[in-house]
Parts: structure tokens; C-alpha cells; sequence
């Protein structure tokens, strides 16, 4: 049996993001803040070996959710298990940010407001933040889901009952869908998705492009 809870990406130490797999690496460099942000992140995939890049990031993009004109740079991971992540260059270094592999990131591009949402076995999850510093910032977020997956009650319709919860407090489906759409703000339909299908790029290529 499973008790609900906040989902395990909920439990850990996620003060920030709510959302966030585990906390944020920082990669120094030396005399990093003269370095432009294409040599820091050819550092960064220097860091990282052929095979890893190959095998389990084997693409990503970059993507501008702020609007300090440095892009982000997603890195798709091969399986949920992997996750993805998020790269973020602040005061000349590079902040990592490891994402649920379960879930998705929408951004407001250059307006530094992001979207993640997603989950798996009957226990799901939103968040909406920005970047601060080098960080993705929760704003508001919330989860919902089934007290016991492994024995999930269906309305009348056939649909599953779910308990729901916006930053820590119980609420009705239809609240959480308000403060959801509330949190994104008027532009919600202007969110782009972070993984394009068919509009990513190679490892091998984004170094190309960094060069």
C-alpha cells in the first residue's frame, strides 16, 4: 500500500523549487567571470565524459527563460530514470539543475517564468518559478494525487479520485486548476516546451555551436 504523500521529488531537501530532484552543482572555473558563457559551458560538457553525453544526455537545446540574454541549456536524459537537466550560467558559473524524468519544463521565453509539471503512479505535481541567481525559484506550486495506487477509487464517470494540495494545503480540484492557472498568468498559452521533438540538437552539435 501506498500512503499519499507529496510525491518523493516533494520530500526531498526542495525548499527552492518544489519540484527539483536534488539541489543545484555548481561548477566553478578559474577566472570564470572573464570567460564568455559558450567557453563555461564547453567546460561543463568537457566535465562530462563522451559516453555519458552519448548514452544517457544524447541531446538537449538552448532556451532563454530569462532575459539576461545568456540562453539555458536543457540536456534531454535518455529514460525517466535519468531525468534531464538544466543548465544556468550565473556570475560566471555554471548551475545545475537536475529535472524529474517523469515530468516536463515550459518556459515564457524571456519573461523568467517556468512550468514543471508531471508524475507517474497516480501521484502528480506542478510548479511555477523563475530564475534567481542562478536558481530555479518556486513561486507556487502544488501536487495531488491517490491516497492508496494501489487501489484508486473512480467516480461515477470512471475517472480517478484524487486528493488535491496547492503549496501544502488541501483544495478542490477546481481551486488547484485556478491557482494553477493564476500562478502561470495571463501569457499561459504562450509557455513553450523545453524538449521539441524533432527540434533538438546532438551533443556533438551544440559543442559545434559553442565554439
Amino acid at each position: 500500500m501506498y500512503a499519499f504523500k507529496k510525491p518523493f521529488l516533494f520530500r526531498t531537501v526542495l525548499v527552492l523549487t518544489g519540484i527539483l530532484l536534488s539541489l543545484s552543482v555548481t561548477v566553478p572555473s578559474a577566472h570564470a567571470a572573464k570567460k564568455s558563457w559558450k567557453k563555461l559551458y564547453l567546460e561543463y560538457l568537457a566535465n562530462l565524459s563522451e559516453g555519458t553525453l552519448e548514452n544517457v544526455f544524447p541531446e538537449g537545446r538552448f532556451i532563454y527563460i530569462n532575459d539576461d540574454n545568456i540562453p539555458e541549456l536543457y540536456l534531454k536524459g535518455n529514460d525517466a530514470a535519468t531525468g534531464d537537466r538544466l543548465l544556468i550560467i550565473h556570475n560566471g558559473k555554471v548551475h545545475e539543475w537536475l529535472l524529474d524524468g517523469h515530468g516536463s519544463l515550459w518556459y515564457l521565453e524571456k519573461k523568467n517564468r517556468y512550468h514543471t509539471s508531471g508524475g507517474h503512479m497516480d501521484n502528480y505535481f506542478d510548479s511555477v518559478g523563475k530564475i534567481s541567481k542562478g536558481k530555479m525559484q518556486s513561486i507556487a506550486s502544488g501536487y495531488y494525487g491517490a491516497k492508496d495506487n494501489s487501489n484508486v477509487k473512480l467516480d461515477k464517470n470512471g475517472k480517478p479520485v484524487y486528493l488535491y494540495c496547492w503549496n501544502d494545503k488541501k483544495v478542490t480540484k477546481k481551486t488547484y486548476q485556478k491557482k494553477l492557472n493564476t500562478a502561470l498568468g495571463k501569457n499561459k498559452e504562450k509557455y513553450k516546451e523545453a524538449y521539441s521533438y524533432g527540434n533538438m540538437d546532438t551533443i556533438k552539435k551544440i559543442k559545434k555551436q559553442l565554439d
